[in-house]
Protein backbone atom coordinates (compact mmCIF):
# COMPACT_ATOMS: atom_id res chain seq x y z
CA UNK A 1 0.00 0.00 0.00
CA UNK A 2 1.08 3.70 -1.20
CA UNK A 3 2.29 6.30 1.56
CA UNK A 4 0.13 9.74 0.94
CA UNK A 5 2.22 12.27 1.12
CA UNK A 6 2.46 14.67 3.86
CA UNK A 7 0.64 17.53 1.98
CA UNK A 8 -1.93 15.59 1.02
CA UNK A 9 -2.83 13.95 4.28
CA UNK A 10 -3.26 18.02 5.73
CA UNK A 11 -6.83 18.54 5.14
CA UNK A 12 -8.10 15.21 5.26
CA UNK A 13 -6.66 15.75 8.72
CA UNK A 14 -7.98 19.04 9.55
CA UNK A 15 -12.09 17.46 8.16
CA UNK A 16 -11.49 15.16 10.87
CA UNK A 17 -10.64 17.40 13.52
CA UNK A 18 -13.98 19.73 12.30
CA UNK A 19 -16.03 16.27 12.50
CA UNK A 20 -14.69 15.77 15.50
CA UNK A 21 -15.73 19.33 16.90
CA UNK A 22 -12.38 21.36 17.03
CA UNK A 23 -12.85 25.00 17.31
CA UNK A 24 -12.00 26.76 13.86
CA UNK A 25 -9.33 28.28 15.27
CA UNK A 26 -7.50 25.35 16.89
CA UNK A 27 -8.31 24.01 12.79
CA UNK A 28 -6.74 26.95 11.36
CA UNK A 29 -3.37 26.51 13.98
CA UNK A 30 -3.11 23.30 13.22
CA UNK A 31 -3.10 24.40 9.47
CA UNK A 32 -0.50 26.67 9.50
CA UNK A 33 1.79 24.54 11.34
CA UNK A 34 1.32 21.52 9.43
CA UNK A 35 1.59 23.50 6.04
CA UNK A 36 4.65 24.72 7.61
CA UNK A 37 5.89 21.32 8.23
CA UNK A 38 5.08 19.94 4.92
CA UNK A 39 7.50 23.05 3.65
CA UNK A 40 10.23 22.39 5.75
CA UNK A 41 10.26 18.79 5.10
CA UNK A 42 9.51 18.55 1.43
CA UNK A 43 7.65 16.73 -0.92
CA UNK A 44 7.35 13.78 1.28
CA UNK A 45 5.43 10.46 2.41
CA UNK A 46 4.11 9.96 5.48
CA UNK A 47 6.21 6.99 5.82
CA UNK A 48 9.22 8.74 5.38
CA UNK A 49 9.01 10.56 8.22
CA UNK A 50 11.49 10.04 11.03
CA UNK A 51 11.94 11.16 14.53
CA UNK A 52 15.28 12.20 13.26
CA UNK A 53 13.62 14.59 10.14
CA UNK A 54 11.05 16.00 13.16
CA UNK A 55 14.21 16.33 15.64
CA UNK A 56 16.26 18.14 12.46
CA UNK A 57 12.88 20.41 11.73
CA UNK A 58 11.95 21.42 15.21
CA UNK A 59 15.81 23.40 15.93
CA UNK A 60 15.95 24.77 12.37
CA UNK A 61 15.84 28.38 11.78
CA UNK A 62 12.54 28.68 10.33
CA UNK A 63 11.06 26.82 13.40
CA UNK A 64 12.64 28.89 15.88
CA UNK A 65 11.92 32.18 14.26
CA UNK A 66 8.66 33.84 15.74
CA UNK A 67 6.00 33.22 13.30
CA UNK A 68 4.54 36.64 12.00
CA UNK A 69 1.02 35.11 12.26
CA UNK A 70 1.32 34.46 16.59
CA UNK A 71 1.41 38.35 16.22
CA UNK A 72 -0.89 39.09 14.32
CA UNK A 73 -3.71 36.49 16.89
CA UNK A 74 -1.84 38.29 19.65
CA UNK A 75 -2.54 41.17 18.02
CA UNK A 76 -6.33 40.54 17.77
CA UNK A 77 -6.41 39.18 21.58
CA UNK A 78 -5.43 42.37 22.91
CA UNK A 79 -7.76 44.19 20.72
CA UNK A 80 -10.68 42.31 21.81
CA UNK A 81 -10.06 42.58 25.28
CA UNK A 82 -9.45 46.36 24.92
CA UNK A 83 -12.94 46.86 23.24
CA UNK A 84 -14.68 44.88 25.86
Amino acid sequence: MEQPFLSAAIEPFLRQMAADGRSRCSIESYRRQLVMLAGGLGDTTLGQITVDRLNTYLVSPEVLLKSPASDVVAEEALDHRVHL
